[in-house]
């Protein structure tokens, strides 16, 4: 997979600062480290980026048949195809925006990083997923800190398991927020 043609800022610490209610200060050293890693490792889960809607050019291997799962659960536009490097003109494939690309004519092949497909995806709205990478900064610097951090004169605790030196595991609630995003195998 090549990188996005184009980023947008994602997750700042002004933002998990907010959704923490003001508990995790946006001045929190390493905040924007700890930002990135809860994101990565949650596209990791994913499978794909998620958000924010790029463009971007994917290398796929192809398992032979009419159709190949692309890894993505949004497509927008798909620009190109390419198959063992040769162009496929754009009537001769459809694609789905659940990302499902089909070829009408012929078969992919069945060889590893075969088929190149350059295509818009992504969602341009993941508040859910945001809210979850906040949730889980904001542990991770709590139990970074000992289990209590004070804003305003008011002392809050971490919860219980929060654990020493930052605990970034989701929780069964996020997992399920996290688990709509996950790319599956299809039949």
């Amino acid at each position: 997979m090549t990188e996005p043609l184009n980023t947008t800022p994602e997750l700042t610490p002004e933002v998990v600062s907010s959704l923490s209610g003001g508990l995790v200060p946006a001045s929190t050293p390493g905040l924007q480290q700890m930002i990135d890693s809860a994101l990565a490792s949650i596209r990791r889960i994913c499978g794909w980026h998620v958000f924010p809607v790029v463009d971007e050019t994917i290398t796929v291997d192809a398992f032979g048949g009419e159709l190949l799962r692309l890894p993505t659960m949004h497509v927008e536009e798909v620009s190109e195809v390419r198959v063992q490097g040769v162009v496929v003109e754009s009537s001769d494939y459809g694609w789905s925006a659940s990302g499902m690309l089909e070829l009408y004519d012929g078969e992919f092949p069945s060889r590893f990083r075969s088929v190149q497909v350059t295509l818009r995806h992504g969602f341009d709205d993941a508040s859910d997923i945001l809210r979850v990478v906040a949730e889980i900064v904001r542990r991770s610097v709590l139990a970074g800190t000992g289990g209590n951090v004070s804003v305003g004169g008011i002392s809050v605790g971490a919860p219980s398991g929060g654990g020493a030196g930052g605990n970034v595991m989701p929780v069964a609630t996020e997992w399920r927020v996290i688990d709509r995003y996950k790319l599956r195998e299809w039949p």
